[in-house]
């Protein structure tokens, strides 16, 4: 299992579609494959291969299944998709109030990173 960081929060929120959002705390783990996905206004998205980003429907896809011209909530269109193999540090958000989801780079993520014993840690 690759190794995780977790830092607690409690002085901070996070932006989501319904406004401002505790959340717990970051929890920092590394993957071998980072994913960059580049949008028409310029900006860009980096994340693992299983981060999930919505679409305009509601749904919730992986970085990996998302496609050259997709439309992504908010109006965001997809331009390049590319990866690199290497040792990268990723973040996820941990335990986000409102709905699991928050802004990441104008992209509405989905909060993956649920720890449920967080009192324990």
């Amino acid at each position: 299992m690759a190794e995780q960081n977790i830092t607690l929060n409690n002085r901070f929120e996070v932006l989501t579609p319904n406004g401002w959002s505790n959340f717990e705390g970051i929890k920092q783990t590394s993957t071998n494959i980072l994913f960059t996905i580049s949008f028409q206004d310029g900006t860009e998205l980096k994340c693992t291969e299983n981060h999930l980003v919505k679409y305009p429907n509601g749904e919730f896809l992986e970085a990996s299944q998302v496609l050259i011209d997709d439309e992504l909530f908010g109006g965001k269109i997809v331009t390049d998709i590319t990866y690199e193999e290497g040792d990268f540090s990723v973040f996820d958000l941990i335990n986000v109030e409102l709905d699991n989801e928050y802004f990441t780079n104008d992209i509405v993520s989905h909060n993956c990173a649920f720890v449920s014993d967080m009192d324990e840690i």
